[in-house]
């Protein structure tokens, strides 16, 4: 279709083309030569340097056409490299190629490419025609990019910035890394990612991404694409509509198999398995035959009869080969029939070759056996001791020879072997030989129907795709948009489509955008009827994290999923035709690309500049952040101007901006094509979950709005008892972010939870000199803009934000095998514990582990970890507190440490502002709400408690209170002309804050105690050990006494001589009474001694049972007595 169109008269091509290219412009021309003059082509071969990007780059960035008239002189330029020193009136490569991206996409490397092997050509002939005919002639160039007809424009950028497709790496290890097929990377959350799971086919999965790389712009196809997929949505077709989609799911690629089976590579069991398998799933969709009108059903059938009546797929699984049935080759059957009975002949052969052989031989030969290519072997095992077996002694004119040796056997050949390997020969080799001729006949029938097979399988995945669709319209409640010529983007109740599945509550919006008529006569006849605006170029304000960028991107979003024919995420939407979406929403920063974010930013504006028509969306989000705020301004300012009058060549333009500058300096006119628009945000700090809702309003609006509370009416007088009251609240609620207390020796006020823009307003709010000014931030990670605009004000490192912001580390429970609760209840790790303090290995004694242990545990009670980072307008100390959780008369919650420590920063600036920042830990116990309080106002307890002695009440209620006495604001100097008063009471303040005495006592003192339960330990265990051996030793030496004593007793009497029994003191008798008796000896002393153990064992635990009811009894008591007091 494209050789048809342009009619070329010369196609280049490079040197390392694929044959298959090749081939077909040699066919079209062969075609040609036969036709008319008219679409004859000269086809000219290039090396491939030909086509280098690089080299392209640098023909285009210096044509005529991308060049100034005058010299732009830049920073880039004034530097040393060769690059940047140029002449008068000379422009460096750098800014050559910036301006060439004004032109064209540089990211269209391919297309580049073939721009410069174009020009390289036909600089090549112009050169030689000149010298021909010896003139002078210049080359005429024009630079421009196309779309394709039917298609709308959209570059890298585009579908970068509006997350249509976006690749991260793969999790397995086994599937990431780069390949030449497999990039390594997965789909991540993306517009294409939420369909892709959607599709069942591979041909349904690739056609799904070239739709999406390709919009439409045939409002017809367009319509047909959405007709299908209502079709699929109507009531009633529920079960019309699962039953296709699981039958989709059994389709295979057909296309792929039919590529391997041209070059012979189908031999896989999958090959013919999928064949089958995918046409008579495609053949059981009655829809197809319905959309595929030229493909004869009884075609389709009879190739799943062809594979079937040939292929056995029971005995393909079984042998992991493919096999021929039974019945379609008689030579085959015979073979298959001998090879199935040699199990039985191979028996028999081996009983006729043991009857031959010696008696004395025969026990050497264990059988014959018959292995393909080889034949049939006797099989003798090996002699012990020796590598070598029977070699047929023994049997005259009967030669063996060894072929192989494998298994402790030895496999010969022989007169008998020889004999059988002539009669039946290498059956198995001639099945497979046979199989092979059989399976390519069959190959090469399934390929004359290759154009009906692949033509199903384009169907198939065309079907899969719209189904894709349907299925992602029904499953997130999508709607059908109207298709329509007038210029206009209507859309009621819109949603970005990524965005409400990443958040808990999305707030729609709505928008209307009338692109220029590019005619006078014609004016849109698709307005809804209750709309009486209508604006080419939408400014839109706000807050950060106010969804400026997130209603951009979804405008965008739904423009694009309508110009493919896909339901969209809105309550109703009338989308006019767009030819191109232009963004300039992200930078792609690269360091292969000598080129600034500011410049990249420059770029894709000055590119969509360029190419906007009056049927483009260009989306444009912060522009001119990159540079200086003042130049920033004005680039913004021109570029709103721009578009706003461009009248009725004005393209539909949505653009958002933080420069306030530009609509309170009154540098834009009005005019009937611009309005501005506010995001406003609606918050309830008193409600018990924090509810956001945003949406788009005017800007008078907004501004009547934002009027009612100030940051001055936000701070209130501490002093009042209902404000102390609150401030202990808020002190002890996880939902509160910040506050702000100003104060001096006669008054203070505070301001709750302030938002980004309060701070910005804060920083350049004055007070009175004497005023101390303190700001408190709470759960710094989650709130970064606040964080980032106190640190640019007092010049932070970008490594202060990057801990302040950073998460803080979440509470991990600890196992019940693998901790020891101390008898103070502090959690002590073991097993890996052990390795990374380079504890004792098992066989070192318990009073060293527990030793250790225990000496790790004061260490990890007491030491705490700090760093100090200084600039030139702050000094900012950092420590990892810890804080000690409450009591508790459980077992369940027994008292001890809360891991994991948390940062807490305090900032002393150099305008006497004290700035501090706590992280707030996870608690252990979440479900328990009683207790996760508690563990809060323990870790807040220092600064509410110098929050509150702050106010007058506060300081009332700490006067009995030594330890938690912080007098910071009775300790200011009451003269009101002293201008260091301020210093002194932040240094004041800062010292407080930092000297947390009513957290560190409760720690010293466990300390004290463990270092005197460790001195009696270690003292009780030595002494314990030293008696333990002494009562084993005196243990052993008394049953020894008591084992030998009745054998002395018998060699006492066996020593004295009685006249009438010496015929009887034989050393026989003397033998036998000794063993009798230590026998009796030894039964007696081990059954007193169980005996002893058994009642010492129940002793024990009836004193145990007595100690635990005293101790139980004497508690309770305590535990009232307390109470009464």
């Amino acid at each position: 279709m494209l050789m048809l169109h342009i009619h070329p008269t010369t196609v280049l091509l490079p040197l390392k083309v694929p044959d298959v290219i090749l081939h077909f412009f040699e066919k079209y021309q062969s075609n040609v030569d036969r036709g008319s003059e008219r679409d004859n082509y000269i086809l000219r071969l290039l090396g491939s340097t030909e086509f280098s990007h690089a080299a392209a780059m640098e023909r285009l960035t210096n044509l005529p056409i991308a060049a100034s008239e005058h010299a732009l002189v830049t920073s880039t330029g004034f530097g040393l490299s060769s690059r940047g020193l140029q002449g008068p009136g000379e422009e460096c490569q750098d800014v050559k190629t910036m301006r060439l991206g004004s032109f064209v996409d540089l990211e269209s490397v391919a297309s580049i490419g073939c721009a410069g092997a174009v020009l390289c050509e036909t600089m090549r002939l112009q050169n030689a025609q000149r010298a021909a005919e010896n003139i002078e002639r210049a080359v005429g160039v024009s630079l421009r990019m196309f779309a394709l007809a039917d298609f709308m424009f959209v570059n890298a950028d585009t579908l970068s910035s509006l997350q249509v497709f976006q690749s991260e790496l793969h999790p397995s290890n086994l599937i990431s890394g780069t390949g030449k097929t497999v990039p390594g990377s997965k789909e991540s959350l993306s517009l294409f990612g939420i369909f892709h799971p959607l599709a069942g086919t591979p041909q349904g999965k690739a056609r799904l991404r070239q739709l999406f790389l390709r919009p439409l712009v045939n409002i017809d196809m367009i319509r047909e694409r959405q007709a299908t997929i209502a079709v699929f949505l109507q009531p009633g077709n529920e079960e019309a509509f699962s039953s296709i989609s699981q039958g989709l799911r059994e389709v295979k690629d057909i296309k792929k198999t039919l590529a391997q089976l041209q070059r012979g590579a189908a031999e896989s069991p999958a090959g013919c398995a999928s064949i089958e398998r995918g046409l008579r799933n495609s053949n059981g969709l009655v829809i197809i035959h319905e959309m595929v009108q030229v493909v004869a059903v009884d075609k389709l059938t009879a190739i799943i009869d062809l594979v079937g009546k040939v292929v056995d797929f029971e005995e393909t699984k079984a042998n992991s080969r493919i096999a021929v049935k039974l019945h379609v080759n008689t030579e085959l059957d015979e073979l298959k029939q001998t090879y199935q009975g040699l199990e039985s002949l191979l028996n028999e052969v081996s009983t006729t070759l043991s009857l031959e052989l010696p008696t004395w031989a025969r026990k050497f030969v264990t059988g014959c056996v018959f292995w393909p290519q080889l034949g049939f072997l006797t099989v003798v095992p090996l002699l012990e001791g020796t590598q070598a077996g029977y070699e047929g002694q023994g049997l005259s004119g009967d030669r063996w020879e060894q072929r192989f040796t494998a298994n402790d056997n030895v496999y010969f050949k022989n007169n008998l072997m020889m004999e059988l390997d002539e009669h039946f020969g290498d059956t198995y080799s001639r099945i497979v030989d046979l199989e092979v001729d059989i399976l390519h006949g069959l190959a090469c029938k399934i390929l004359e129907h290759e154009a009906t097979l692949s033509r199903v399988s384009d169907v198939c995945g065309e079907l899969d795709c719209l189904v894709a669709l349907a299925s992602g319209a029904l499953k997130y409640g999508w709607v059908c948009p109207t298709l329509t010529e007038d210029n206009i983007v209507s859309i009621s109740g819109g949603r970005h489509p990524l965005q409400e599945l990443a958040v808990p509550a999305f707030i729609s919006n709505d928008c209307i955008l009338i692109g220029g008529s590019a005619d006078e006569a014609k004016t849109p006849t698709s307005m809804p009827d209750n709309t009486n605006i209508g604006v080419s170029t939408l400014v839109i304000t706000g807050p950060n994290h106010s969804g400026k960028s997130v209603y951009v991107k979804q405008v965008a979003l739904i423009v694009y999923l309508a110009h493919i024919g896909s339901f969209v995420p809105a309550t109703g939407a009338t989308i006019g035709l767009t030819d191109q979406i232009l963004t300039r929403i992200s930078t792609r920063e690269s360091v292969s690309q000598a080129e600034s974010a500011f410049g990249t930013d420059l770029r894709q504006v000055a590119f969509l500049l360029n190419r906007a028509t009056h049927r483009t969306l260009v989306a444009i989000d912060e522009f001119g952040k990159g540079t200086a705020a003042g130049d920033g301004a004005g680039l913004m300012t021109a570029l709103i101007d721009h578009f706003s009058t461009l009248g009725l060549q004005s393209p539909k333009v949505l653009i958002t901006t933080h420069y306030h500058e530009i609509f309170e300096g009154g540098y834009l006119q009005e005019r009937p094509g611009l309005s501005l628009a506010h995001m406003e945000v609606r918050l309830d700090i008193n409600a018990n979950q924090m509810e956001d809702q945003i949406m788009a309003i005017p800007v008078a609006a907004a501004a009547a709005a934002a009027a009612v509370v100030t940051l001055d009416d936000k701070f209130q007088n501490l002093d009042d008892e209902a404000v102390y009251t609150r401030v202990k609240a808020e002190a002890a609620n996880d939902k509160a972010l910040n506050f702000v207390v100003e104060f001096n020796l006669h008054e203070a006020f505070i301001a709750f939870n302030l938002t980004s823009d309060d701070f910005e307003q804060l920083a350049t709010r004055k007070r009175k000199d004497d005023m101390v000014r303190w700001i408190n931030i709470w759960s710094p990670s989650m709130q970064k803009p606040a964080v980032e605009r106190i640190g640019a004000q007092y010049g932070f490192s970008k490594r202060l934000l990057a801990i302040m912001t950073a998460p803080a580390l979440s509470f991990i429970k600890q196992q019940a095998n693998t901790t020891q609760v101390s008898p103070q209840g502090s959690d002590v790790e073991k097993g890996s514990l052990s390795e990374g303090l380079g504890l004792p290995p098992p066989g070192q004694t318990q009073a060293q582990v527990l030793e250790e242990l225990q000496i790790y545990q004061l260490v990890k009670e007491t030491v705490n970890y700090t760093s100090i980072d200084q600039g030139k307008n702050f000094l900012c100390i950092g420590a990892n507190w810890l804080h000690t959780r409450p009591q508790s008369r459980t077992t369940e919650h027994s008292p001890s440490l809360l891991p994991p420590r948390h940062w807490s920063w305090l900032t002393l600036s150099s305008d006497s502002v004290v700035v501090s920042f706590h992280e707030t830990p996870s608690s252990e116990h979440p479900e328990d709400e009683e207790r996760s309080m508690a563990e809060l106002v323990n870790t807040r307890s220092n600064t509410t408690s110098v929050l509150c002695q702050l106010s007058k009440h506060g300081a009332e209620d700490f006067e009995r209170r030594l330890l938690s006495l912080k007098p910071v604001r009775q300790a200011m100097p009451p003269s009101d002309l002293d201008s260091n008063t301020a210093c002194e009471g932040s240094s004041n303040l800062f010292y407080y804050l930092f000297e947390d005495y009513s957290s560190a006592l409760p720690v010293l003192r466990t300390s004290k105690r463990e270092l005197g339960r460790l001195y009696f330990n270690l003292t009780a265990q030595r002494d314990s050990q030293a008696t333990a051996r002494l009562s084993r030793s005196a243990t052993v030496l008394a049953k020894l006494s008591v084992f030998f004593l009745p054998i002395t007793f018998m060699t006492s009497y066996f020593s004295v001589e009685i006249p009438d029994l010496v015929e009887h003191y034989t050393p026989k008798m003397y033998w036998v009474c000794f063993a009798v008796i230590a026998g009796i000896s030894f039964i007696s002393l081990f059954f007193f001694s169980r005996m002893i153990e058994i009642l010492s064992d129940v002793l024990e635990a009836w004193a145990h049972t007595a100690v635990r009811s005293t101790r139980r009894f004497v508690g309770l008591r305590v535990q009232d007595d307390r109470d009464e007091h």
